[in-house]
């Protein structure tokens, strides 16, 4: 039970790791967003504000706009396709 707690931990760590690059020194993280699904604001790789979805990582200039998309995603989503 115990390896599998480290394996799963490690393919969770691999694959969160996965879209960040050095931009001036410093890790920021590529998003599969360019806007804010909330309000509409352009997403900068700067945000610590993400969410995870469905493979993919979404970027929020702000926590109350990530908590609206938590709630329901499939709303938000659902406007850009």
């Amino acid at each position: 039970m115990k390896s599998l707690l480290v394996i799963s931990f490690a393919i969770i760590s691999l694959l969160s790791c996965a879209k960040k690059h050095e931009v001036n020194g410093s890790q920021s993280i590529t998003f599969d967003n360019k806007t804010d699904f909330v309000c509409g604001m352009q997403v900068m790789e700067t945000y610590t504000d993400t969410c995870h979805f469905q493979g993919k990582i979404y970027g929020f200039c702000s926590i109350s706009c990530k908590e609206a998309f938590v709630k329901n995603p499939q709303q938000y989503l659902a406007k850009i396709q």
